[in-house]
């Protein structure tokens, strides 16, 4: 009995072992299970729209926070760049929230109206390089406005081309012409567009624009007057209106895509503004019929961003000059570099 009872023993202290190693293993693996899944893709960052309209007929902006005390603003805030009525103009605000009026940058139309100079200007980028050196790189169009803005129906091409042109200033506030930048005929089968600028950690300068039409290519510069276009794209699949950030190395772009109506934007992320990972989707127009278009993203305060863009009631698909677009803003509360 003495030898049956230990064996018994034996074979009960063997399954508790077995038992509780069988547990100890499914608790482990759901808890890394779990842990995986909650980091595995980023949360999907919320903007808030703002119904207002800040500007009627007017979309690609440009903004940027103003440093306290420097000659270009003495008082701080904040300015946006823009095209209106011909000329690309500039508006400043203490709060991002009510701009002034807007005022020239002395970079317009030859001949206004109707344009029939056969050339019209947009979607101006600025960057500051350091103080008393500012530049901005703009669009410019062949071609009257209607046939302009129905480039999705008339391919690009000598007809309408779309180049990136200079412009330089020692205060942020007025530009003069200083050539080409981007001549879409070399490289970019004639369209060129929707540029933005950023300071490189190495110190030279980048720009990111629209190539082709439907994807969103770069070039650099080191000193902003002379640029290199760089290989490959950086966006494809459609994606156009390219806005980007960078803090330290993490870089942030917010871009649309060229889907008609009721497109989306989207965010993408990199570790050294070059390869890109698409993530979720961030905001879509108010109704199925509408369109956004040009995001301009910038910090307000700690933690607190706003988003200025473009919206359309008709929708893309449907713009050939007809259809007017808005600009408003959508605002985020945190990381955006999480």
């Amino acid at each position: 009995m003495t030898n049956r009872s230990t064996i018994y023993a034996v074979f009960i202290l063997i399954f508790l072992l077995i038992a509780g190693a069988v547990i100890y293993f499914v608790l482990k693996t759901k808890n890394i299970t779990n842990n995986t899944s909650s980091t595995s893709s980023p949360s999907a960052e919320v903007w808030v729209k703002n119904k207002t309209v800040l500007f009627e007929n007017v979309t690609s902006s440009d903004t940027h926070k103003l440093d306290d005390g420097t000659p270009a603003s003495p008082a701080g805030g904040f300015r946006m760049y823009f095209q209106k009525d011909g000329k690309v103009v500039y508006a400043d605000s203490k709060d991002a929230t009510t701009f002034g009026t807007p005022i020239s940058t002395g970079i317009g139309e030859v001949a206004q109206g109707d344009f029939p100079s056969g050339k019209f200007i947009s979607n101006p980028a600025v960057l500051k390089i350091a103080d008393s050196n500012w530049i901005m790189v703009y669009e410019e169009s062949t071609g009257p406005l209607s046939q302009t803005m129905s480039q999705q129906q008339d391919p690009p091409g000598p007809k309408n081309q779309r180049n990136l042109l200079l412009a330089t200033s020692t205060d942020g506030k007025s530009f003069k012409d200083a050539g080409i930048a981007i001549d879409s005929s070399k490289d970019d089968d004639f369209f060129a567009s929707v540029p933005d600028l950023v300071k490189t950690p190495d110190g030279k300068i980048r720009m990111y624009y629209v190539c082709g039409g439907t994807k969103v290519c770069s070039a650099a510069s080191l000193d902003g007057k002379t640029w290199v276009k760089e290989a490959g794209a950086r966006a494809e699949d459609k994606a156009v209106d390219p806005d980007v950030l960078l803090k330290g190395s993490q870089w942030v772009m917010y871009f649309s895509t060229l889907t008609g109506d009721n497109n989306r934007f989207y965010k993408a992320v990199s570790s050294d503004g070059l390869k890109w990972t698409k993530e979720s989707e961030v905001l879509k127009p108010d109704s199925p019929n509408a369109a956004i278009v040009d995001p301009d993203v910038v910090e307000i305060s700690p933690g607190k961003w706003r988003m200025f863009f473009g919206e359309m009631a008709n929708g893309e698909g449907q713009m050939g000059g007809q259809a007017q677009i808005n600009l408003y803003w959508a605002d985020f509360s945190g990381d955006i570099f999480k």
